[in-house]
């Protein structure tokens, strides 16, 4: 019985797999299209783990900035994100 459970298993496995591929190419393809003001203090915060006061530094911006540079780049990551969970309608 052990052995019937296996393939379905690895059914699940693989589409967990290909689902987390997929979001993952979406999510590189939506930071490529941020302006680069917007896509590198996130790439530094969020991806290389940089402090807002590093990030800030390594730009030559103050960190309010920074800060508002983030909240930009999340609100427009976010906009990506609803307008791909509604798509237009075809014309």
């Amino acid at each position: 019985m052990a052995k019937a459970k296996e393939p379905v298993r690895r059914q699940r496995a693989s589409k967990r797999i290909r689902e987390t591929l997929v979001a993952f190419a979406q999510t590189r393809e939506r930071l490529a299209r941020l302006p680069d003001d917007l896509r590198l203090p996130l790439t530094l915060v969020v991806i290389e783990g940089l402090s807002y006061a590093e990030a800030a530094s390594r730009l030559g911006v103050p960190v309010s900035v920074l800060m508002e540079r983030l909240a930009l780049a999340r609100g427009s990551l976010s906009a990506m994100v609803a307008m791909s969970a509604y798509p237009l309608a075809a014309e």
